[in-house]
């Protein structure tokens, strides 16, 4: 027997179903952030304004241009001290022996070779050629005078004529028995003309002693650029070492120039 199914359903609503109506639930907002689109373009500035950083570079770049930086080694830390103390005794010995020369030319009341050597003799007038006595001939001293044996006799009249112009007052005379020698008699010594003479004996040993503050001056220059880029220690002892050589040595001109003046005054 066959059962027929029929469905479970009412052509008539069923009133649960319309009691229980189904409400929508609320839905929470949540704010979303705007995406700010990424760009390499600086913010736009007010014109004539710089931003931090740039004027912090730019600062930084003006007070830095010229200064080293402390990674960059100082080319004066390595200055030879004991090499400047070298060169500067050198060049007061040089100062030393030209005062000794030049004193020695002045005394001739003494008779020194010296007087005559350097005077200028004129070989050829018209190429105006010129040659230092001692090239010529060779001096010597003979008593009271100096003795000048010319090498060639055509530079005989040549040599006379020299030491005649030569503003040293003297007189020289050609040897009778011997027409290669000069004989050049000295005069004595009077107050006038030693006064003269220690007079130029003066200006020339001041000269030497300004020479000597040269050297020193150009010593300390470089010895004073060294301040920043030594130890302030290593600094005051090469500066006072340079003094100590410059006093010496002074003292060496001075006693130079004391014994040549006493000399002159007897």
């Amino acid at each position: 027997m066959n059962r027929v199914i029929r469905p479970l359903l009412s052509s008539k609503p069923c009133s649960a179903l319309k009691s229980a109506a189904i409400i929508p639930r609320p839905i929470a907002r949540v704010a979303i952030p705007a995406v700010r689109s990424f760009t390499t373009t600086p913010a736009a500035l007010a014109k004539g304004k710089k931003g931090k950083d740039e004027v912090k570079e730019e600062s930084f770049g003006k007070k830095g241009k010229n200064k080293k930086t402390d990674d960059e080694p100082n080319p004066l830390a390595g200055f030879d001290f004991e090499a400047e103390y070298n060169r500067l005794e050198g060049d007061i010995a040089r100062i030393n022996d030209t005062l000794k020369e030049n004193l020695a030319t002045l005394k001739t009341s003494e008779g020194n070779p010296k007087l005559l050597e350097n005077v200028k003799v004129l070989i050829d007038k018209n190429a105006k050629t010129e040659a230092l006595l001692k090239e010529v001939g060779h001096v010597v001293t003979k008593g009271r005078a100096l003795a000048v044996t010319v090498y060639e006799a055509e530079n005989v009249k040549k040599v006379v004529s020299a030491i005649q112009n030569a503003d040293l007052n003297l007189q020289p005379v050609v040897d009778v028995k011997n027409p290669l020698l000069i004989n050049v008699p000295l005069p004595p010594p009077t107050r006038e003309s030693r006064d003269a003479l220690i007079k130029k004996a003066k200006a020339v040993g001041n000269k030497a002693l300004d020479e000597l503050k040269a050297a020193r001056l150009v010593s300390h220059k470089k010895i004073s650029a060294t301040k920043n880029a030594v130890r302030p220690d290593d600094f005051k002892k090469a500066d006072k070492k340079l003094e100590e050589i410059v006093k010496k040595r002074k003292a060496e001109l001075e006693g130079v120039i004391a014994t040549a003046l006493k000399s002159m005054e007897n």
